[in-house]
């Protein structure tokens, strides 16, 4: 497991939903670096601002955010300050 320091997150990234299209072809929508991503808060540092929790579905700037692989598993990391907005249902 990753354990961020300072005010760093650890996110892993939801993946855009597949689209149907009226022909019904199942196309994966493209990922767009400039386009704000959602993702799940995996884990804190401990200087992060206690405005999201673990758990917690956020909107981030993906270009500030750095992909890594640990264990299999497809992480981004960044600071706090690259987060957008909270989402909820």
């Amino acid at each position: 497991m990753i354990k961020p320091l300072y005010n760093y997150l650890v996110l892993e990234e939801l993946k855009p939903s597949e689209t149907l299209e009226t022909n019904g072809l199942v196309l994966q929508e493209k990922v767009n670096m400039d386009l704000p991503a959602l993702a799940k808060v995996i884990d804190m540092g401990p200087d992060c601002k206690p405005v999201v929790n673990v758990g917690d579905t956020v909107l981030v700037q993906r270009h500030l955010f750095n992909e890594t692989i640990v264990d299999k598993k497809e992480y981004i990391i960044g600071k706090d300050e690259a987060l957008v907005a909270i989402y909820t249902k």
